[in-house]
């Protein structure tokens, strides 16, 4: 076993010579000296023995420098794991961080020597390395922010400093003598992510050198105050890593990274009309038609509104503190999937790298359900189900496609655990029937069962994209097994694990599984579920979740078949894109202000203010703000036949009819009923729109003259053309 390990810490020092050897490259790259010969290499102006001397070291690095360090693997090879592991860790992450930023040559030699030589000095000390241990990854995430908030330098240069930095903390509290795991001292350095938040001022958050404080000062007081284990790991497991992952998915954010909000101005007015009309006075359903869901349509953002000041800006701020807990919800179901708190904190970091992760307050509730799912078949732990019963109500009340999903998981498991059919229907009673009588209170039980069940419904088809339109590399590969090459490509990986999933489920549903794996197969269930979403507009919105299975399988194979286990490990992070992730951090920490110039503000509207206007959409406000304050008198208001609902929001006029996208109302009935609507209503004085037939914001490049043609001759008919501006086309009623 030894002679093996010595073998292996041979090739990762032989992986460090290639690092040394491709840091070289700006050593011999030299101006051509003068007698040199002409060619292309005169031309460029460099020394055309570069090349060659560099190509040398290649070659000759990688088989000098494992055998000038055999003494070094030796001893290592025969010395604690803890050493030889992190001996084995370094050369590779200096070959990645070269590869990323080659000219760094001292970087490249000095952290990887100093790291190896500590571990060649303490390699017969037991430093009591854990699974616990997995705390030092957001422990070394807030001291990679608090490092380049501290001074400007490259991430690289960074994240050397801060990995020495935790490195040599765990290294120093080990020496020091507590009845405790020494990794639990650490439980509270990853709160220093909180600090770097949007919550605090922009000086207040890159300070840096508060956070720096933390991560350094308290292992050693907590090394000292900490004596009960139990209490520590429940506060780890359920505290710590929820808040730091909840952290640092909020001070990484482009939105804390710019200060502001950027406004998404087509799918942004799907929520503020509704609320724009519901701070008139007017009610869902019966006035304005939340087609998304209730509170995800306007109402979540109407009590925002009510509770604070009426502007984007608030509104924008409330939707990212309460959409963020999504990754507080994949944690916490991982954790009641695969009960390793370690492992949940891996499935939302992976997540986060591969960039499927979003800011979003309609998956909040749908996951934290199918987490109360997933723990209650696990732990068999059946009153759980009375909360996944109330949690799909809830996601109905939020968003009814979520719900729709949700609701068909929690109908298998009950149809897989008959014991759970009692406390399901008891939540689904809990929710339904309080609902149904606030509605009716309201009067607007009737109105919410038509625009829910039957308007809303009826819509589907107008919306419909076609059947698939593979990412690049599926398309290059579309035939089995030929496809399966395109498993690490980021665009195509969720393709493949629907399918994976789909064929898992489709052997499991039907069959009793253990314990451990019931979870998984309603999980798969909820995957699989989803593929609805896709039929319709091509969203994938299992990408979120899908960590948790792969975790899983992680975990399981450690347990068993540790090779395979790696393989996939290395897998994930080629998959993961870790580079592009930590280049995009570092880049956002030094923002001030939008990233783009073509972002910016509009001071002149309050309801507009905290939040960036891409330039296009605040010059078509000007322009209809021009016109509207111009031609229309305060009372007044226009039909949108842009697809522009956030307008009324801004400028505070009435939306004449319920639906806030002309395909809302494509059937000849509907079409009817808006001509009715604004036939009857005297205020409507004018109509935006499209100043070509695509228009602005069509849905799919279908004209919304071809969508609702009866409604398109009545305003031709009835309005006359009255101002044109850029892309702001009013038609004034005759």
């Amino acid at each position: 076993m030894t002679r093996r390990h010595e073998t292996i810490l041979s090739a990762a020092f032989a992986v460090w010579g290639l690092a040394i050897a491709i840091a070289l490259f700006t050593v011999f790259e030299r101006p051509a000296p003068p007698e040199q010969l002409p060619g292309l290499a005169k031309t460029l102006n460099f020394d055309a023995h570069g090349p060659f001397r560099w190509i040398a070291g290649l070659m000759l690095l990688p088989i000098l420098l494992p055998l000038a360090l055999r003494p070094v693997a030796r001893r290592l090879a025969g010395g604690a794991a803890w050493a030889r592991n992190a001996a084995l860790v370094a050369p590779l992450v200096t070959l990645w961080l070269v590869t990323v930023r080659h000219y760094d040559l001292w970087w490249t030699i000095l952290p990887c020597a100093l790291t190896i030589a500590a571990c060649t000095v303490l390699r017969h000390r037991e430093l009591d390395f854990t699974r616990r241990d997995v705390v030092l990854i957001p422990t070394f995430m807030a001291a990679l922010l608090a490092v380049l908030d501290v001074r400007y330098m490259p991430t690289t240069v960074a994240i050397y400093i801060a990995a020495l930095l935790v490195f040599g903390l765990r290294i120093a509290v080990s020496f020091i003598r507590a009845p405790l795991p020494p990794a639990l001292a650490f439980i509270a350095a990853p709160l220093g992510l909180v600090l770097q938040t949007g919550f605090f001022a922009r000086d207040q958050r890159t300070f840096g050198w508060h956070v720096l404080a933390v991560v350094v000062i308290t292992p050693f007081l907590l090394r000292f105050l900490l004596k009960d284990a139990r209490r520590a790991l429940l506060i780890l497991t359920f505290a710590i890593y929820p808040i730091a992952l909840y952290s640092y998915s909020n001070a990484v954010s482009t939105t804390t990274a710019e200060g502001r909000a950027r406004v998404n101005f087509f799918e942004d007015g799907h929520a503020l009309l509704p609320a724009s009309e519901y701070l008139r006075g007017e009610l869902p359903y019966r006035d304005i038609l939340p087609a998304h869901g209730l509170l995800e349509d306007g109402y979540f953002d109407y009590l925002v509104m009510r509770a604070g000041n009426v502007s984007i800006g608030a509104r924008a701020k409330a939707r990212d503190v309460i959409g963020n807990l999504a990754c507080v919800a994949i944690y916490f179901l991982a954790l009641a999937t695969t009960g390793s708190p370690e492992g949940a904190f891996f499935a939302v970091l992976l997540s986060f790298l591969t960039g499927v992760y979003r800011v979003h307050v309609r998956v909040v509730a749908p996951i934290l359900t199918l987490a109360c799912i997933a723990f209650a078949v696990r732990a068999r732990r059946w009153r759980w189900f009375a909360a996944a019963g109330f949690g799909c109500v809830l996601c109905g009340v939020i968003s009814l496609d979520f719900a729709a999903y949700t609701f068909l998981t929690l109908v298998v498991a009950v149809l897989r655990n008959q014991r759970a059919f009692r406390p399901a229907v008891l939540g689904l009673a809990a929710g339904v029937v309080p609902l149904a009588i606030l509605l009716a209170f309201g009067g607007i039980l009737g109105d919410f069962v038509r625009g829910t069940f039957l308007e809303t419904l009826a819509a589907g088809p107008a919306y419909t994209l076609n059947f698939f339109t593979p990412p690049a590399a599926l398309a290059k590969l579309r035939a089995f097994p030929d496809a399966l090459a395109a498993l690490l490509d980021r665009d195509s990986f969720l393709y493949l694990f629907w399918c994976a999933a789909a064929v898992f489920v489709g052997v499991t549903v039907t069959r009793r599984a253990s314990r451990r794996l019931e979870p998984i197969v309603l999980i798969g269930v909820w995957i699989v579920a989803t593929a609805i979403s896709y039929a319709e507009r091509h969203h994938l919105y299992f990408g979120m979740v899908a960590a948790v299975p792969i975790v899983y399988l992680v975990l399981r194979l450690l347990r068993r078949q540790r090779a395979l286990a790696a393989a996939l490990i290395v897998a994930l992070v080629a998959l993961s894109g870790l580079t592009i992730h930590i280049g995009i951090v570092g880049w956002m920490r030094h923002a001030r202000g939008p990233l783009d110039a073509a972002w910016v503000e509009i001071t002149d509207l309050p309801r507009a203010r905290g939040a960036y206007f891409h330039e296009t959409d605040a010059a078509f406000v000007a322009s209809a703000q021009k016109y509207l304050s111009l031609s229309l008198a305060p009372d007044e208001t226009f039909l949108d036949f842009t697809n522009s609902g956030l307008l009324y929001f801004l400028l505070r006029r009435d939306c004449p009819i319920r639906e806030y996208e002309v395909a809302f109302y494509e059937s000849e009935e509907q079409q009817r009923e808006v001509i009715r609507r604004i036939e009857a209503n005297p205020k409507v004085k004018a109509v935006l729109v499209p100043a070509t037939a695509a228009g602005r914001f069509t849905i799919d490049g279908v004209p919304n003259a071809d969508r609702v043609p009866l409604v398109w001759h009545y305003l031709q008919a009835r309005f006359q053309p009255d101002f044109v501006e850029g892309d702001v086309v009013f038609w004034r009623r005759r």
